[in-house]
């Protein structure tokens, strides 16, 4: 009996959206907590729906998988109320 698999393929992985997606590495200031993830994930959501979006709070670091150009990931952190960090 061959063993149950779940996932076929990885949810989350190298692979674009699609060809139109880009890989877009952020850091931003001001995220403290999972809520602080939460309103920069559903913002970025908001403007692209579909896209993949992981939020490190311990780094402030935010990585996008997305068919959106760099400047609509920036307004919609922006518009939840986050800013880039500055290059030191």
């Amino acid at each position: 009996m061959e063993p149950l698999r779940f996932f076929e393929r990885p949810l989350i992985g190298p692979y674009p959206l699609n060809e139109n997606a880009m890989a877009i590495k952020l850091e931003i200031d001001g995220i403290h907590c999972g809520s602080c993830a939460n309103r920069i994930t559903r913002a970025i959501q908001e403007v692209g729906p579909g896209a993949r979006v992981k939020v490190t709070v311990a780094t402030g670091a935010v990585e996008v998988d997305a068919a959106l150009e760099r400047a609509e990931v920036v307004a919609a952190i922006e518009g939840a109320g986050f800013s880039l960090r500055k290059a030191a």
